[in-house]
């Protein structure tokens, strides 16, 4: 975890007392400001601490390697993997059989074919059908 993360983790809740009701996105302007306005000892004193945590959990880590528990939950995660894919190709099947894609209205704009109603599509092409009829026609 980084330094930053550390100490916001540290102090978000008096953030939240000495500034009741503030939003989330306030909270995090908030904080940034009060990291940037820090001092460079007190910022050294948080690498510490996120040094120290970094150090505990590595031979955490470490251990929990050395103990088989890593290999096996990634078999299992694996195997839940595998499962996963085959169900999810079942319903990809059926999701690719609706198509969202955009299609061309009138002017620049663009109409989701689920908007395009037949009437609409079919009055155009019957138009055109039209218009190269009648220039056909006359031009005999």
């Amino acid at each position: 975890m980084s330094t930053y993360m550390l100490w916001l983790n540290a102090n978000r809740e008096k953030i939240k007392l000495d500034n009741p009701g503030i939003s989330v996105t306030e909270l995090s302007k908030k904080a940034g400001e009060l990291w940037k306005a820090m001092t460079k000892e007190k910022k050294e004193e948080w690498d510490a601490r996120a040094a120290t945590a970094r150090k505990e959990y590595d031979k955490k880590m470490e251990e929990y390697k050395r103990s088989g528990k890593a290999e096996s939950f990634q078999k299992k995660k694996e195997a839940e993997k595998s499962k996963s894919k085959g169900k999810a190709g079942k319903q990809s099947v059926s999701r690719s059989t609706v198509s969202k894609s955009p299609v061309k209205g009138n002017g620049d704009s663009f109409k989701s074919k689920e908007f395009v109603s037949s009437d609409e599509s079919s009055s155009e092409s019957e138009g055109s059908e039209k218009a190269a009829s009648s220039e056909e026609s006359g031009s005999d």
